[in-house]
């Protein structure tokens, strides 16, 4: 399911009773505005999510993408390990 597109980047949401999982097929420019906007999306998704009773939400990045993985560090997931030749990283919610 998409959550977000726009021309600059697309956020989909892959879900199922265990999980939430980020997907984020293209991020086009990496800026300030940008993070900021990231930071303030991924706060609302977190807390929407927590509140259907999930612990928190993965992403799963494409190893070659150094630009997301590079976003999704400074937003503060952590990495943990590999899935469907995925990097998959985790931010725990409140």
């Amino acid at each position: 399911m998409t959550l977000i597109d726009k021309e600059k980047y697309r956020v989909d949401l892959e879900y199922n009773k265990d999980f939430a999982i980020l997907h984020l097929p293209y991020v086009s420019v990496f800026t300030r505005n940008l993070y900021e906007e990231f930071f303030v999306r991924i706060e609302e998704i977190l807390e929407f999510m927590g509140g259907l009773g999930y612990n928190g939400l993965y992403v799963a990045v494409s190893p070659e993408d150094q630009k997301i993985q590079k976003l999704i560090d400074r937003l503060g997931f952590k990495y943990q390990g590999k899935a469907d030749g995925l990097l998959v990283y985790h931010l725990k919610g409140n």
